[in-house]
């Protein structure tokens, strides 16, 4: 029996009587004797090895004997039909994963000692699931509870519990109307404040008043009135049996208590999430200046994400990630209730404190890393456009824009509902991403919304000054200038005689809104430009809508031929104008940017005049492109030449990209 997998896969061995001659045997020695229904371990032996019984499924019953000390990993797993186990060894420990993924389902009914034996990982992967949990006897769930409330347990019980909340409370009850322990009485407590919001009222006063009149209620007593929400469950609300509804903290309790989760959970997500304490986190105050419990706050930090184990080389090593739970953008609809109660200048000082430490210096892979899902949920614009400007210092010098920091927060930027975001995801190439979430597409997306400044179709926006309304009028070099009522033009909003208030609030937002168009065009001369490079065409109706219609994109597009079908043609003064001037006319063939490979030698020529002419400079080099005969160019060209790495790089508008992966061994271009 000392050698490894000695009778495996023995189809038909049925039963097997070990010697006491025998102290050990080696690791998987009956693994895949599926017929194996009987066997008899010595009293020698000391340990039952890894796999060991792996697959035997029509074992039912084994006795382990005293003299055995440790169990190892996968002894009884695949073993389906395991009803009893009995463990002569009262100090035997179970510790490794000996039933691998899955624990028989029968066996821990018939064999409730099992529970006391299992270290608390164990018990938390074998016993504590719901669909395990809600199997098993009420009375033997009550002892489990009673027994195992180690700090990895207690933040499972909501989960695997759910509904069963209130017959598990009844027979914790009949532990208190006896002579209840210290021990019970202080879980009957913590067994309160975790289900109170799913406990009817009568049971919930019930257990309070068995614990006022328990000789060891005490101090389980003093836990639950230092717990203001339980109190107010116990105390009022005799109709619904639960926390009144009108306060913040008493709203989350019962958000939580409908997602399973217990009043703690907050506070160890926190910390599982993102390595914060409560201390972290700045003092938020709701509109009637009360201080919001910090546990709220890190409600509101983590209702948005949840844990999800990371598939990686690593192996064993690998960290979970923090993934969005709510996989819709925006803040969802029970935050935003919590959120619209509270003081929105604190509110806003403690997002920005988190964002200003824990994500000042972002090197690595940190769980810090991750708040920036819950910081794109819930910033406004102005500091998403502080963020979204800082994030790309994460990149590294290894990883570039994939270093974890960086390509977490570009994930997070996704769920940011701000122009800001939309920018950020459009730079680095994800708006499809953006709009997907959205259930749109990047051409939409870029169309309505980032294109969109405010003006009208004229290119023009009214502010009201108090003495009179201004006009800022768009000008073909995308500068504005302001146009008076008097006639009379200026470069800026006129501050004389002008209400304070008024001009303040309207020279903040025509500064913004120059910004803004400065963005837009390079962004649309960014995009256009790839297009020329892929030769990718839009529908004719999609076209008119976005270039002759916004008058930004307008701009941008008078500098540019198009293609329709073989045709050129660009947007001049008075409309569209083909190469020799003549109006042009649009029909449902798809546009695309023209090409020089693709047009004649004297209809380029005549491009090229056009532009020189009217004085118009292009954003990249369109009708300019060279054109090489691919006849007259040789393959071998570069044969025995040594091209120096620097003439690959920054020629992105050129239409080169590089990728240098191991110090210019291996460029990919």
């Amino acid at each position: 029996f000392d050698g490894s997998d000695f009778f495996r896969n023995c189809l038909s061995l049925k039963e097997m009587w070990i010697p006491d001659s025998v102290s050990k045997t080696g690791h998987s020695v009956f693994r895949g004797c599926k017929s194996l229904t009987k066997v008899r371990l010595p009293e020698t032996i000391k340990h039952v090895n890894a796999s060991l019984f792996e697959d035997c499924e029509s074992l039912e019953h084994i006795t382990i004997p005293a003299s055995v000390c440790e169990i190892y990993y996968d002894a009884f797993a695949g073993c389906k039909s395991l009803k009893t186990l009995e463990i002569l060894n009262p100090d035997l420990k179970i510790e490794d994963d000996i039933f691998g993924d899955e624990m028989p389902p029968e066996l821990l009914k018939n064999c409730p000692q099992l529970y006391t034996l299992m270290k608390d990982a164990i018990l938390k992967k074998y016993v504590l699931k719901k669909e395990i949990w809600q199997s098993l006897p009420v009375e033997l769930q009550c002892e489990i509870y009673i027994a195992k409330q180690g700090k990895t347990l207690v933040s499972q019980y909501p989960e695997c519990i759910g509904e069963q909340a209130v017959p598990l409370g009844e027979e914790i009850m009949k532990k208190l109307e006896g002579k209840a322990s210290v021990k019970e009485c202080n879980i009957a407590a913590t067994f309160m404040a975790q289900f109170f919001l799913q406990l009817p009222h009568e049971l919930l006063k019930n257990m309070y008043t068995a614990l006022e009149n328990a000789k060891n209620g005490k101090k389980a007593l003093q836990t639950l009135q230092d717990n203001a929400a339980l109190m107010v469950a116990i105390e009022g609300n005799a109709s619904e049996g639960q926390a009144t509804e009108g306060g913040i903290e008493q709203k989350v309790f019962r958000y939580l208590a409908d997602m399973g989760l217990s009043a703690k959970d907050p506070e160890s997500r926190l910390n599982e999430y993102y390595s914060l304490k409560l201390t972290d986190l700045v003092e938020v105050t709701d509109k009637e200046g009360n201080i919001v419990p910090p546990s709220v706050i890190a409600w509101l930090l983590c209702v948005h994400e949840t844990l999800k184990e990371k598939d990686s080389w690593h192996g064993s090593r690998a960290k979970p990630d923090v993934v969005p739970a709510y996989e819709k953008p925006g803040v969802c609809p029970e935050a935003t209730e919590i959120v619209a109660m509270l003081d929105e200048a604190s509110w806003r000082k403690c997002l920005v404190r988190i964002a200003n430490i824990h994500l000042a210096v972002m090197i690595g892979r940190t769980k810090k890393m991750f708040l920036s899902y819950p910081l794109c949920r819930y910033f406004d614009e102005e500091n998403m456009a502080q963020l979204t400007k800082r994030a790309p210092s994460w990149r590294s010098s290894v990883s570039g824009n994939d270093a974890p920091p960086l390509a977490t927060f570009r994930k997070a930027n996704a769920y940011s509902e701000t122009r800001a975001a939309m920018m950020f995801a459009d730079k680095f190439g994800e708006l499809h991403i953006y709009a997907k979430l959205r259930g749109t597409d990047a051409d939409t997306i870029r169309d309505q919304f980032l294109s969109d400044v405010g003006v009208d179709v004229n290119g023009c926006k009214k502010y009201d000054l108090g003495n009179q309304v201004v006009t800022a009028r768009l000008q073909s070099d995308l500068s504005f200038i302001i146009e008076l009522e008097n006639g009379k033009t200026a470069k800026s909003l006129p501050k004389k005689d002008a209400d304070e208030a008024k001009h303040k609030a309207a020279n903040a937002d025509f500064s913004e809104m120059k910004k803004n168009v400065k963005k837009i065009a390079k962004n649309r001369s960014t995009v256009l430009f790839e297009d020329f490079l892929d030769d990718r065409a839009r529908n004719a109706k999609d076209w008119a809508a976005a270039y002759l219609n916004n008058p930004v994109l307008k701009t941008v597009a008078k500098l540019l031929v198009w293609s329709q079908n073989g045709n050129t043609f660009t947007i001049g003064i008075g409309g569209l104008v083909d190469v020799n001037g003549n109006a042009y006319a649009l029909d449902d063939n798809n546009i695309k940017l023209a090409h020089p490979m693709e047009m004649k030698a004297d209809e380029l020529t005549l491009w090229q005049k056009y532009f020189t002419s009217n004085k118009l400079k292009q954003p990249f080099e369109q009708v300019w492109e060279p054109v090489v005969d691919k006849e007259s160019i040789k393959k071998d060209r570069y044969k025995g030449c040594m091209v120096p790495y620097y003439r690959f790089t920054g020629q992105a508008k050129r239409g080169i990209v590089v990728e240098d992966y191991d110090f210019h061994s291996e460029i990919i271009i």
